[in-house]
């Protein structure tokens, strides 16, 4: 009999101690395993937010997730400042860092006008643009190689006037260095010189080659995009997916939008028999509302109130909806940024309307996870 008691009393204390380990509620899980059966789920990253050095505390906080991008240290200004010169360290380091901590790397981004070093922009033919072009790609994407799960091969080339003129001139930014060189040939020849070098590898199927930008979920910027993919798809461009960027605002999100915008893209695919993935890649919500016809508000300098938060929670929670929705579409959500305390948000006031600072993630500046977090974990659907 006592031995029966003891082994009951056992049973009883495991059971108790494995209950005690398990997570109650999925915000007390990495975001990544919440997110396991729908999206891998990743951040942006820069040496503000994942230090490589030794001596800095490491706050675990991309433990969360399983996707990095690196914000700026993969761009051509970065990688390639002078014509016979690349700086691989800073990425390579962060590459080592991904694999170490089973992270995939998004590489981000081959050709974007914002980011070219000045020998680029000083190139005044449309030849010499393309061999530049292709010695630039075929260079990066070799260096990488599969350490890159995916490339945002042409970043921002839509225009953002909004009207229904849907010829090439009012398609294209018309600020591009490129599209005054070579018209809307530049994006097909990225798509195609990357193909070309990843095939050569023998790892195209190991690599995938995206668009990216932002507001093309809005329907004037929508219709752009997909007239430009019409194109692409009618030339054969090996494309693989497209980026959503989602960057919002307070006065910026509205919902049927988003899953209108994931869906004609996914179903534009399929229309021309190509497999088409939508990726978010640059999620985040500035707590401001930055329409300038919109009432200013204070700037929240000792940190944003609770019905801010709050009202930032919500689009979080409605965008993450659709997201799960239509995650047969979606393979990966990226935020733009981990912590409060780094965020490109905090850059020069030119940038934005507002002289305060941004709060536009799910962990705030200490760490801790906010509103957002627990409506993204702790959905019910």
């Amino acid at each position: 009999m006592k031995n029966k008691f003891l082994s009951l009393f056992a049973i009883i204390l495991l059971t108790t101690s494995c209950s005690q380990g398990t997570p109650t509620r999925r915000s007390d899980m990495l975001l990544k395993d919440v997110y396991s059966g729908f999206f891998t789920i990743g951040a942006a990253v820069n040496e503000q937010n994942i230090p490589l050095e030794e001596d800095v505390e490491d706050d675990g906080l991309y433990n969360h997730f399983n996707s990095m991008t690196l914000e700026n240290d993969m761009k051509w200004s970065k990688l390639h400042p002078n014509e016979n010169n690349y700086t691989f360290e800073t990425a390579d380091k962060y590459v080592s860092f991904a694999k170490s901590h089973n992270m995939g790397i998004r590489g981000h981004a081959l050709v974007w006008y914002r980011a070219l070093p000045g020998y680029m922009k000083s190139i005044t033919n449309a030849t010499e643009l393309y061999e530049q072009e292709k010695k630039h790609i075929y260079d990066v994407v070799e260096h990488f190689g599969d350490s890159v799960y995916c490339w945002d091969v042409v970043n921002e080339v839509i225009s953002d006037a909004e009207d229904e003129d849907l010829t090439d001139d009012n398609i294209y930014r018309q600020d591009d260095v490129w599209y005054k060189l070579t018209g809307k040939n530049f994006i097909l020849k990225a798509f195609q010189y990357a193909d070309e070098k990843l095939t050569a590898l023998g790892i195209r199927d190991k690599v995938k080659l995206y668009y990216n930008d932002y507001d093309n979920t809005k329907p004037a910027k929508l219709a752009k995009t997909k007239e430009m993919l019409k194109w692409l798809f009618e030339s054969n461009c090996p494309i693989d997916g497209i980026g959503l960027q989602c960057h919002y605002h307070m006065g910026s999100f509205v919902e049927s939008e988003l899953e209108t915008a994931i869906n004609d893209y996914y179903n534009l695919g399929k229309e021309y028999n190509h497999p088409f993935d939508v990726q978010i890649t640059e999620f985040d919500v500035d707590i401001y509302n930055e329409d300038p016809s919109a009432p200013q508000v204070e700037s929240y300098v000792d940190g944003a109130p609770k019905k801010v938060l709050d009202a930032q929670a919500t689009i979080y929670d409605h965008a993450f909806k659709v997201f799960r929705r239509n995650s047969s579409k979606i393979s990966n959500v990226t935020f733009w940024g981990i912590r409060d305390n780094v965020t490109y948000m905090n850059d020069p006031v030119e940038f934005f309307g507002h002289a305060g600072p941004n709060f536009p993630y799910i962990f705030d500046i200490f760490g801790e996870k906010k509103p957002s977090f627990y409506v993204i974990s702790d959905y019910e659907d």
